[in-house]
């Protein structure tokens, strides 16, 4: 099985009330349990607004602002899978699907 990072992007997080959040974690996990019982959920978290985009040694963008102004890579998701199709059919079942983007991307092995 190879690698795969499932990257988790949206726009700048509005509020979003306890009750929305709880559902959407709920539902999360649901499909994480389901994932981690199968073999192919490896591990995933989610990631802080604030950080750095180094475009080179001298130039540092930060407060966001890497994609566009109001979009965001919100947190990663860490999985194995035989290729990339399966990759893409795990993805298109995460619940976070229903208010995000998310980019599947292969982890290439130094060597390979």
């Amino acid at each position: 099985m190879e690698e795969f990072v499932l990257l988790i992007k949206g726009d700048d997080p509005a509020p979003i009330s306890p009750e929305k959040l709880q559902q959407r974690l709920g539902n999360y996990r649901i499909w994480m349990e389901k994932w981690i019982q199968k073999g192919h959920y490896l591990n995933g978290e989610p990631l802080h607004p604030v950080g750095h985009h180094l475009v080179d040694k001298d130039t540092v963008l930060s407060e966001g602002g890497f994609l566009n102004h109001k979009e965001v890579i919100g947190g990663y998701i860490k999985i194995k899978a035989m290729d990339l199709t399966e990759a893409t059919e795990i993805a298109k079942e995460c619940p976070l699907l229903e208010e995000f983007e998310i980019f599947v991307r292969p982890v290439l092995k130094y060597g390979e």
